[in-house]
């Protein structure tokens, strides 16, 4: 593992944090950080703040931050973020994906994903694409008994003897309304 990237482990083993302040580094901790550990944080100032603000770089304009994001990449991800071997455009891309994953999660339907899809084990769902698919993210939903968002059922239905077509139907659907 790289020494910027072990030197947060250890910061956040001890209750702190690292806050980049400019050309600076602010500790946010409960007590005082031991002498040496201190000295290795001033060593390697300038590594940590780069890594820093690609963290914050990437949450810009997410409920997500840089703290939460760093906890979610695995040791190895955070050594090669560290070591400059994933760039910011992935860096964000996975950022993006894990406040997708989150507000799924949560029973929210992601943002960009508007299109009504269909999938063999939750019906129809919320998908970045028209598609038919086996499985899909809701799946996990699903199987821990969480929420699924279901789109509206485009169809037609009979109003006192008279058919109407392209109506949003969201009664009596085809599919159980919640997957709890």
């Amino acid at each position: 593992m790289s020494a910027p990237a072990e030197l947060l482990e250890a910061i956040q083993a001890r209750g702190a944090e690292l806050v980049p302040a400019g050309e600076r580094l602010r500790v946010r901790a409960p007590e005082p950080l031991p002498e040496d550990l201190m000295g290795e944080l001033r060593r390697h100032r300038d590594e940590l703040l780069r890594l820093l603000t690609v963290l914050a770089d990437a949450c810009r304009d997410l409920p997500l931050s840089p703290q939460e994001l760093r906890a979610r990449l695995a040791p190895e991800g955070l050594a090669d973020l560290a070591a400059g071997r994933i760039d910011a455009e992935t860096l964000r891309a996975f950022a993006d994906a894990v406040h997708a994953s989150d507000a799924r999660e949560a029973g929210h339907v992601p943002v960009g994903w508007t299109r009504r899809a269909h999938c063999r084990g939750c019906g129809p769902v919320y998908l970045w694409a028209p598609v038919s698919v086996d499985g899909c993210p809701w799946c996990l939903n699903r199987a821990k008994g969480l929420l699924v968002p279901r789109p509206p059922h485009a169809g037609a239905y009979c109003i006192q003897g008279r058919t109407v077509s392209g109506v949003l139907v969201t009664s009596d659907p085809p599919y159980p309304e919640d997957t709890r």
